[in-house]
């Protein structure tokens, strides 16, 4: 029997907000009665009802059974059709274990060859590629590579109900990605930044529920506090001890009703307050005013918290001009002209060695490496601002200067105003050293190439929170092979929020541009270095001078306004 013959274990669901109708798994559900309130405050909910496991089902019925029941888990209340598959000692090991969730495509269930058909005990072997893990604070982690998964189930037979799941080889959830794509939604949530109080998104996956439409979901997690993968880089301004009643649609003006005890007089950044609920909810108001309500009252007792689309479109940043820092000389592009021409800036010239800037938020200095550390071009001349070698090359943030220092195995941070320097270690990075960074536009996240003891690198990111940089995931690792074919990571520039670009040299001709945190696509192009992007503005430099990716056809041209010549750098401004 098939993974799909295993859904006719199943009936389907349609919910919106506390409303479900059943439907039949073989016809198409029907459009939402758009006319219920809070019904467009998120796409329709089909739950699947799992059954109970027959006496006249043979092993892997029952264990492909007992997998759809995994899959609606998280929707059934009260009893768990899960538990009716097992016995009671595997459903005591299940609920220890505190079982972590795979997400695997390509399942197959298969019963294990010396077994007897007619036996008192049977073993099935469940089969798949694991393509990520969904953690317990909603986080989805994709595998840096699709990991096999072999999973050894052990059923014996209990009299007349027939099999029953007896012992796990492995104590895990295993959802399909069907499953996941059913009753999971990508969210962007958004928190807070400790630094500075801008918003920092959060992406999770949000377990649907029966009860709650999206909108109530996403209010009820932002509740919950930000996932592990950011921690104590963000806070939250929502009132502590809220719960969400309802989030629903009343003649154009979104309604969030909050319920609890907290004095509403005690929120003390109603700024961030808007900002937070908002922005989160941003796709699903689409320009409406949000209400918040605290108790069914007014949020202030007499005065009401009202968020219009202002407090939270969060806007877009356009294309910046670019820098080009190419044999100690810095040129920045014109405004004007078509194509727009690079000039040199007037000044002093840094050494010929100079490669990779970065260039301040306000522009008015460029910092770039050299073999004997971390030079930075302010009024026309260049002074070392950070000695050391091997250093990696230098990044903004927030008017300070950073590099990453293998002696020390830390980030430095130089702060111009005061002179000032700060070391931050990295508890999770004890096996390498940083080659390449870059900070995301919200100041939190930093993502990172990393060189191994092996020489293997690896694309990795974190979060700057306590004083060091916490949290540090693994997205991507290069592959192994032999020296002269082993794949090397360049230089790295995040997209958005949730993209990164990475440059990789594979050994071949050339070099692919992987866009996406799980390496979702790749642009070929030659002879690249690096990489820089502003908003939809992708720029590589090679050893001759500069491409520019056409998003027409995802190619990468040359830029036409820069000759051919000696290696070039483009760079953008900090954001």
């Amino acid at each position: 029997m098939t993974r799909t013959a295993a859904v006719a274990f199943a009936v389907s669901v349609t919910c919106l907000g506390s409303g479900c109708s059943v439907i039949s798994l073989s016809s198409a559900p029907k459009p939402p009665d758009r006319s219920v309130e809070g019904a467009s405050l998120g796409k329709p909910f089909h739950r699947v009802l799992p059954v109970e496991p027959r006496p006249d089902w043979t092993p892997v019925e029952v264990v492909e059974g007992m997998q759809a029941a995994m899959a609606a888990f998280a929707d059934e209340p009260g009893d768990k059709t899960l538990w009716k598959y097992l016995t009671a000692d595997a459903r005591k090991a299940l609920q220890a274990a505190g079982p972590p969730v795979y997400v695997l495509d390509q399942i197959r269930v298969v019963p294990k060859a010396e077994d007897e058909p007619e036996g008192q005990r049977a073993r099935v072997e469940i089969t798949g590629n694991a393509i990520a893990q969904i953690t317990d604070d909603g986080r989805y982690v994709p595998m840096t590579t699709p990991q096999k998964v072999t999973d050894l189930v052990t059923l014996q037979k209990q009299g007349g109900n027939g099999y029953r799941v007896a012992a796990f080889a492995n104590t895990r959830m295993l959802l399909s990605a069907a499953d996941v794509e059913r009753a999971y939604e990508r969210s962007r949530l958004y928190f807070l930044s400790s630094q500075d109080g801008e918003p920092v998104a959060d992406l999770v996956m949000l377990r649907r529920r029966a009860a709650e439409n999206l909108a109530e979901s996403i209010v009820g997690h932002l509740l919950k506090g930000p996932s592990g993968a950011l921690g104590e880089a963000v806070y939250s301004a929502l009132p502590a001890g809220a719960r969400v009643g309802s989030v629903r649609l009343t003649r154009e003006v979104v309604e969030i009703n909050l319920l609890g005890s907290f004095d509403a007089d005690s929120v003390r950044n109603e700024r961030g307050l808007k900002t937070q609920l908002g922005a989160s909810l941003t796709e699903l108001a689409k320009g409406r005013r949000i209400d918040v309500l605290h108790n069914g009252n007014p949020f202030y007792g007499t005065r009401s918290l009202e968020i219009s689309p202002e407090d939270y479109n969060l806007g877009s940043t356009p294309p910046q001009m670019a820098f080009l820092l190419r044999g100690g000389r810095v040129l920045t592009e014109q405004e004007q002209g078509s194509p727009r021409s690079f000039l040199l800036v007037p000044g002093a010239d840094g050494g010929p060695g100079l490669t990779f800037p970065a260039v301040s938020s306000d522009g008015m200095l460029v910092a770039a490496l050299d073999h004997d550390g971390i030079w930075v071009r302010q009024d026309g001349q260049w002074n070392r601002w950070i000695d050391g070698t091997l250093l990696a090359p230098p990044a903004w943030r927030a008017g300070k200067l950073w590099t990453f220092d293998p002696s020390k195995s830390a980030f430095v941070s130089h702060d111009p105003a005061t002179g000032q320097r700060q070391d931050y270690r990295i508890p999770d990075l004890a096996d390498g050293t940083v080659e390449h960074f870059k900070f995301a536009k919200d100041g939190v996240r930093v993502a990172m190439i990393v060189k191994d003891l092996d020489g293997i690198h690896s694309l990795r990111v974190g979060v700057l929170a306590n004083g060091r940089i916490e949290h540090l995931q693994t997205l991507a690792a290069a592959k192994d092979a032999k020296d002269q074919d082993r794949e090397h990571f360049l230089d790295l520039a995040w997209e958005t929020p949730e993209s990164l670009l990475l440059l990789t040299d594979s050994g071949l001709n050339g070099v692919d541009l992987v866009r996406g945190l799980s390496a979702t696509s790749s642009t070929r192009a030659k002879n690249a270095r690096s990489v820089a992007v502003s908003g939809s503005r992708i720029l590589l430099g090679t050893d001759a001078g500069v491409l520019q990716l056409n998003p027409a056809n995802q190619t990468f041209e040359p830029l036409p306004s820069v000759e051919e010549g000696p290696p070039a750098y483009p760079a953008f401004r900090a954001g």
